[in-house]
């Protein structure tokens, strides 16, 4: 079954429940790229802070639970169960079933206002105006976060469409903050959409991050506070831009006198964690993940890798979607690879190994398709002088964690 865009289904189940979305104060996020980086960066600070926090973001990728948390932890199996049974009685009323991610969206909802969090961080699914995340009526504050192109047969051709449809989250009289962005016509598109609305719109400096001798960045943001100390613990540029953000849409929750100082926003960033976002998972040889899915993620990798390691030599392993625009992806990321391993990942969508592997010959002759992610990662690994980069898809990663024993962090 296709993905089914639009919101008559998740209101209807909401007002069979008694529209507890109306009770919550939130943080919604669009974007293609940075969306779960952005909100991870939020949620740490407002947790450092005190607040009860909660957060829905998408999709699972370690613990089918990982979906809906509040305060970092994960919503348990008995209590997502028992709002799953309110959800579905609220569903046995409609004319229409909701599809799988309107009911979990239901269900966050649900978690969220029976435990009255202070603030909730929600992450749409796809596009913003359609998603079964846009259901409030007015937002703390509503974040977009780098739009590149993705899920093209969804929400459009051109940038210019899919912001449009990402800027759907915005509302009347809502702040809303606009992260640093790849194409010009985004800032645009979301001006015109911000400034119908009157809604005050603050884009974000990308050229307000700087190293210190020590290491340690400062931020310099738009209320004119320094915020010093800086150290997360990705080393991934593109965290940067995401880091930035976060601070710009925290600092404006200062606006309902939530009091966030700037300890609780150095110390939130640098104590953040958000697996599986050029994570590194292994020592001996030494292997990060990179859940990078679409031509703009790849991009953002690979601009890492060639500034962390500027000699060292690379191995990628890659498995992809067939309905991503795995081509264009293989055109940015396997210049910069000594020898490429690719595989078929379990999934209905993914496309086969050797199709990318003849794909990524074009470039790059010394590649070898493997028949799974463990026979990829066996080949690659038996060389330990390379750094081993794993990327292509969020869905695996799981998976690869497993091999190395460290589904948890270590």
């Amino acid at each position: 079954m296709g993905i089914e865009l639009g919101l008559d289904k998740i209101k209807k189940v909401l007002f069979h429940l008694g529209n507890p979305e109306r009770m919550l104060k939130v943080i919604h996020i669009a974007g293609t790229n940075g969306k779960g980086s952005v909100g991870t960066y939020i949620n740490s600070i407002l947790i450092k802070k005190g607040l009860k926090v909660g957060r829905y973001c998408s999709p699972a990728v370690f613990d089918e639970y990982e979906i809906i948390q509040m305060n970092g932890v994960n919503i348990s199996k008995e209590e997502y169960d028992a709002l799953m049974e309110e959800v579905d009685a609220a569903c046995f009323k409609m004319n229409k079933e909701p599809s799988l991610f309107e009911k979990q969206t239901a269900v966050a909802i649900l978690y969220f206002s029976k435990n009255k969090c202070d603030v909730c961080i929600f992450e749409a699914g796809m596009g913003g105006n359609l998603d079964a995340t846009n259901v409030f009526r007015k937002n703390l504050c509503s974040v977009i976060t780098n739009i590149d192109y993705d899920h093209k047969e969804y929400l459009g051709e051109s940038i210019e469409e899919i912001t449009k449809a990402k800027a759907g989250i915005i509302k009347n009289y809502c702040r809303v903050v606009l992260a640093p962005q790849n194409h010009a016509s985004v800032y645009s598109v979301v001006k015109e959409k911000a400034d119908s609305l009157y809604s005050p719109l603050l884009c974000v400096n990308k050229n307000a991050m700087s190293r210190e001798t020590d290491g340690t960045l400062t931020y310099r943001a738009s209320n004119g506070k320094a915020y010093r100390g800086i150290k997360p613990t990705s080393k991934a540029l593109y965290q940067l831009e995401n880091i930035s953000t976060a601070i710009e849409v925290v600092g404006l929750l200062n606006y309902y006198e939530y009091g966030i100082l700037p300890y609780d926003i150095v110390d939130g960033i640098n104590n953040a964690y958000w697996p599986g976002r050029f994570e590194k998972i292994n020592d001996e040889p030494i292997v990060y993940i990179d859940g990078a899915h679409n031509p703009a993620g790849i991009t953002a990798l690979k601009q890492t890798i060639n500034d962390m390691f500027k000699t060292e030599k690379i191995t990628l392993v890659m498995g992809v979607f067939a309905d991503k625009d795995y081509e264009q992806m293989i055109d940015i990321i396997t210049p910069v690879a000594e020898k490429v391993y690719t595989f078929t990942p379990e999934n209905e969508r993914g496309l086969n190994g050797a199709i990318l592997a003849s794909t990524v010959e074009r470039i790059n002759e010394n590649v070898e398709n493997l028949e799974t992610v463990e026979k990829a990662l066996y080949k690659a690994c038996e060389d330990k002088e390379n750094i081993v980069i794993v990327c292509g898809s969020l869905s695996y990663m799981k998976q690869v964690k497993g091999y190395f024993g460290s589904e948890d962090r270590k």
